[in-house]
């Protein structure tokens, strides 16, 4: 209910989910499990099946948990591709690309996207399944878990933490992000840890719990699991099972990782004393400066970056540092609409002139070639793929290699620029990964197996020459991004704990580790001659961009040696393929919840509240019911179509009324029942626009009394009827930080008209805009501003409310309700806004409260019946000053609490040229435009 409340506060805004393909759905039954996979991906169906039922296995002995009689089997949805998965019903909102999958509360569902890696399908797959568990002992199903949420005090950080130590044990990547932490002296107190989110709280509470399984037993994490569900605090939990607090677990595990990280500083190098940074995420105040590619000759590298909210491909001079310039922005309409920066792969061609990479549009990946000499887009490229990943040059630059993924199966395939063909180069079952040209000859990375058993975690670096596939090195099977330069082969791995640079002479058969950071490489790139290099590293909790000029600056050394993580593995077979059948559809109840309410008038009564969906959340339906007494009982019905690109909804409504109406000096009383009947077509043209066109047929029966002094006399029934169409132009392509957009546009244009002409149906016309603009300075710091304007008219513009008023929360801060009324009406607001309290704590009562924003706003509005004798602004003193609109300037202060924002403002009424001496202070709720 929290969830549709937040929905519902911002519409008709938000984004939409535009299903450009009608997926066909097959469901496959095991033991435990009902998996939904589309048509062509049985492949993927066998693999998840197998992942699902051996986690089961394992989570039931780790959390020694006991079934409940018989319980329902749990569903998984998993989704070809990303591309696929962010279309998703199974939540309404729109998923941002950091998601890569989740669990839904009301049905317990798992939906996740495979994105072409077997290891990473299971990792997920495997997390999401932990918070099914966590959802089974501690919160149950439907909006009883939503209540429970909000009286169990369990930390996000042990939630997050818990599903990352379940699903991975400790691996490379974790150890790699908490060396960061710790040898930076960035690691957030446990006690202060509920406050962050991100990447931070997964990491550090998979360490904290690798910490108890080391110093404890694993048993024990199993029993602070269990004791939760009995104290309702993890806290209390924790004191319960080991005997200490938050605070001394905190004391402990601090010490531990200062001991297991600190020697490494006498032992490792810092990448800055071996390599130049030349993008400093200190300096941009970013995040994320990711996967470099160096030009041929060295003189330019281009990376992605986020900036200011926005996902951006960049260059940089590696000379002399110095910016030049963004070559395309994601995320802001339909060209460009994701660049996938997680998994972005930037290829340059042998010139150094024109770039190759990838971005979603409109619902596929779409291959972009980019000139910096033209400084433009010179050839899109539309493949029949579901996710196109990792594109490389070759040397003659006339053929593009490439990862892409379709049906679930990922593949080498070969594209050629000239002829336009593409071509399978692999064809196979396993996760084909990282394709680089090597001369003619093509390398990639594979999880094919080597012998009778499949580790999906493992990937070998093979060669494909003259169309023969033939494996070239092992490493323990950790090599990641092959770049070959003559007889030297260049790659990534995490054997030795850290993604490392090694180097493989093909002619000696040796391998040498060039680098022996501390910091772990993500991403580099060498230039064509093999001199230069252009690294990307994780370093003081964010991603840096570094040059090498000299490639034979890095001393070769023997490896390290192997070191082994205590991970999570599971034997499964590799190719299994199941034969499902077509999922029905099959309605099922989200959630069921009453309440019973007093009411002065009424006294006693209730309202019920159902939702009821199918699993693929293709088929919505919201119920809502009071029953005041069985003959004035509301209710309101809405049925949403929501599977293919157009959606429809039908809703029917009977609501008991009560209003007031004048007629000369007459005041009459009416009582009656209002029946209504709506339909919804909405087009979404893409992610950002769409076109709603609703129809609204109402039926008003009700009775009228005469007031006259203190008594009613009864003057007769009254019926009328109205049939209207109300259209919609939507777009909305802001960023938002938090609870609030800040950055970006959006509006709507509305007309409402009748659609039946006739002397006794209601005759009502409305047309009414409302624009809003936002820019975002960094460090929550924006700027934001909102123009609304109103006009309506018609026979019945008054007796069907078509009149507004402006005033406190009709958009004028600092006057009183209904200030000015009228059919035209207009609003003007701007606010400055920023973090006013980041956190404040008292000593008594020990309260902590984070996130209070702060703004400067400066609001003018004004209403009226007529335009004629209405005066906006007198210029006789030379400064304009208001007449008859009203403005205000003023503070105010946001506290969200989840459902909604709790304001409170001050604010002193203006005329522009004036300033009131009188302040004017409210409280109230609602989310800032």
């Amino acid at each position: 209910m929290i969830y549709l409340l937040l929905l519902l506060s911002q519409y008709p805004f938000g984004q939409n989910k535009v299903q450009y393909e009608n997926i066909k759905w097959n469901i496959i039954e095991s033991e435990h499990f009902k998996l939904y996979y589309q048509d062509g991906s049985e492949g993927m169906a066998g693999f998840s099946i197998q992942v699902l039922e051996s986690t089961y296995v394992y989570l039931r002995k780790r959390l020694t948990y006991r079934t409940e009689g018989d319980e329902e089997k749990i569903p998984v949805i998993i989704y070809n591709s990303y591309n696929k998965f962010e279309e998703t019903n199974v939540i309404l909102s729109r998923l941002p690309e950091s998601v890569g999958g989740f669990t839904e509360s009301f049905k317990n569902r798992v939906v996740v996207p495979f994105d072409g890696n077997w290891s990473s399908l299971r990792h997920v797959l495997s997390h999401e399944l932990v918070h099914v568990f966590q959802n089974r002992i501690w919160f149950g199903t439907g909006l009883n878990a939503l209540n429970k949420r909000l009286t169990m005090n369990i930390p996000l950080w042990f939630i997050e933490g818990m599903a990352e130590f379940y699903s991975l044990g400790w691996n490379g990547e974790s150890d790699s992000y908490m060396r960061d932490l710790v040898i930076n002296q960035n690691v957030i107190p446990l006690t202060r840890l509920e406050y962050y989110g991100g990447l931070v709280i997964y990491k550090e509470g998979q360490s904290v719990l690798k910490f108890i399984e080391d110093r404890y037993g694993i048993q024990k994490i199993g029993e602070i699991v269990n004791a939760i569900r009995v104290t309702k605090s993890f806290d209390r939990a924790v004191e319960k099972v080991l005997g200490i607090n938050i605070q001394k677990l905190d004391e402990m595990w601090q010490r531990k990782i200062k001991k297991d990280y600190w020697p490494l500083l006498s032992e490792r190098e810092y990448v800055d004393e071996i390599a130049r940074k030349v993008v400093d995420h200190r300096v941009k105040k970013n995040y994320l400066n990711y996967a470099p590619s160096i030009s041929s000759d060295g003189s330019r590298i281009i990376y992605y970056t986020d900036s200011k909210g926005d996902i951006e491909i960049r260059a940089v001079s590696p000379i002399n540092n110095r910016d030049l310039g963004r070559v395309v922005t994601g995320g802001r309409g339909r060209k460009f609409e994701s660049l996938h920066i997680l998994e972005g792969h930037i290829g340059v061609s042998p010139t150094g002139d024109t770039i190759c990479f990838t971005s979603k549009e409109m619902g596929r990946d779409v291959l972009y070639l980019y000139s910096f000499k033209k400084g433009r887009i010179i050839n899109r490229i539309s493949l029949k793929l579901d996710r196109i990943m990792w594109p490389e040059f070759s040397p003659d630059g006339k053929r593009i290699v490439l990862t892409g993924v379709i049906d679930g199966t990922p593949d080498i395939y070969l594209y050629n620029l000239e002829n336009k063909d593409l071509f399978n180069l692999t064809n196979d079952f396993y996760s084909e990964l990282n394709p680089s040209f090597w001369g003619d000859k093509v390398l990639f990375v594979s999880s094919k197996p080597s012998g009778n058993e499949w580790d999906y975690d493992k990937y070998d670096l093979y060669v494909i020459e003259d169309g023969v596939i033939k494996k070239l090195l092992s490493f323990d099977g950790s090599v990641f991004s092959p770049y070959g330069r003559d007889s030297l082969i260049y790659f990534l791995s995490e054997r030795d704990g850290s993604k490392n640079l090694f180097v493989y002479n093909v002619n000696s058969g040796r391998i040498y580790q060039l680098t022996r950071f501390l910091e772990s490489i993500q991403g580099y790139s060498i230039d064509r001659n093999g001199t230069s290099c252009a690294l990307s590293c994780f370093v003081d909790g964010a991603w840096d961009i570094f040059y090498m000029d000299d490639l034979s600056s890095f001393i070769p050394t023997e490896p390290l040696p192997y070191r082994e993580f205590p991970e999570v593995r599971f034997r499964l077979i590799p190719e299994k393929t199941v034969n499902g059948k077509r999922a029905p559809v099959e309605l099922s109840i989200d959630y069921l919840q009453s309440y019973v309410l007093y009411d002065t008038y009424y006294g006693l009564w209730g309202e019920f509240l159902l939702g009821i969906s199918d699993m693929l959340g293709n088929h919505q339906i919201f119920a809502y019911f009071n029953n005041t007494d069985i003959i004035n009982s509301d209710f309101e019905i809405i049925y949403m179509y929501l599977p293919r690109r157009i959606d429809y909804g039908f809703s029917i409504s009977k609501y008991s009324v009560g209003f007031l109406s004048q007629y000369g000096n007459d005041l009459y009383y009416n009582f009656g029942t209002l029946w209504g009947m709506g339909t919804l077509i909405r087009y979404p043209f893409d992610t950002f626009t769409r076109f709603d066109f609703y129809t609204l047929s109402n039926y008003l029966t009700y009775d009228s009394y005469r007031a006259s002094h203190d008594t009613l006399f009864y003057t007769g029934s009254v019926s009328e009827f109205g049939v209207f169409g109300e259209t919609w132009l939507v777009h909305d392509n802001t960023l938002w930080y938090g609870y609030a957009p800040v950055k970006g546009f959006r509006g709507y244009v509305k007309f409402i008209f009748p659609l039946v002409y006739y002397e006794n149906v209601w005759d009502l016309k409305s047309i009414s805009t409302d624009l809003r603009w936002y820019h975002y300075f960094g460090n929550r710091w924006s700027f934001a501003s909102r123009l609304m304007l109103i006009s309506s008219w018609g026979r019945d513009v008054l007796h069907l409310g078509g009149a507004v008023g402006i005033g406190d929360l009709g958009w004028v801060r600092g006057y009183d309700y209904y200030e000015q009324y009228g059919t035209k009406a207009g609003v003007f607001s701007m606010e400055l806004r920023f973090p006013f309290v980041k956190k404040l704590e008292l000593g008594f009562p020990p309260v902590s409260i984070s996130g209070i924003m702060g703004a400067i706003f400066f609001d003018a509005g004004g209403a009226t019946y007529s335009m004629d004798e209405y005066r906006i602004f007198d210029f006789s003193i030379g400064f304009p000053r208001l007449v008859d609109p009203v403005a205000s300037i003023g503070f105010e202060a946001k506290l969200n609490l989840g459902i909604t924002d709790v304001n409170f403002y001050v604010a002193k009424r203006t005329d522009l040229a004036t300033i009131s001496r009188e302040t004017y202070y409210s409280i109230y709720l609602g989310y800032a435009f």
